[in-house]
C-alpha cells in the first residue's frame, strides 16, 4: 500500500498525494517527522557559519583547523579545495555573515584573508608546503 502510494506520488509529483493516501498515520507521522528533521538539521548547519570538511559541512565545536574567509577571495577557496580534497577537518569563519568573527580576525592582527590557524600558529594566505609543515609541526 505504501509503496503504491509513493509510486503515485512520484508519478504525480504531489508530496501532498502521498500524505492524503491511505497510508497508516504511524507511517506519514514518521514521514513528516523526518522531513521535519531534516529541515531544523539544515537551518541549525546554515547558522553555524562554517563550511569544514567534516564533510563540507559546519562543524559544531572548532576543529583544530580554522580558516577565516570571505565569498570573494579566490585564494580562501583555493584553501578549502585543498582540505575538502584531502577530508581535512576545519572550521570555516565567514567574515562577511559575522561581524563578530570579522572583529576576530582584527584582533589576531591579520591583514588579509584566508587566515589560517592551528594550535596557536597562524598564517596568512595560502601555501600548500607551508600549510603541510604547518600541520606537522602541530601534530594535526
Amino acid at each position: 500500500m505504501l509503496v503504491a502510494a509513493l509510486q503515485q506520488g512520484s508519478r504525480r509529483g504531489d508530496i501532498f498525494h502521498l500524505l492524503s493516501a491511505q497510508v497508516p498515520m504511524n507511517v506519514k507521522t514518521l514521514f513528516v517527522s523526518a522531513v521535519i528533521a531534516i529541515a531544523v538539521v539544515a537551518v541549525y548547519k546554515q547558522q553555524q557559519g562554517g563550511q569544514g570538511v567534516s564533510g563540507n559541512s559546519h562543524v559544531a565545536t572548532p576543529a583544530a583547523i580554522q580558516i577565516y574567509t570571505a565569498s570573494y577571495c579566490g585564494v580562501c577557496a583555493e584553501a578549502k579545495a585543498y582540505m575538502n580534497q584531502r577530508g581535512i577537518e576545519y572550521t570555516e569563519y565567514d567574515i562577511e555573515k559575522d561581524e563578530a568573527r570579522h572583529r576576530e580576525l582584527d584582533a589576531l592582527g591579520a591583514k588579509g584573508i584566508p587566515y589560517i590557524v592551528m594550535k596557536g600558529a597562524a598564517m596568512e594566505g595560502f601555501d600548500a608546503y607551508k600549510f603541510e609543515t604547518m600541520r606537522r609541526n602541530a601534530g594535526i
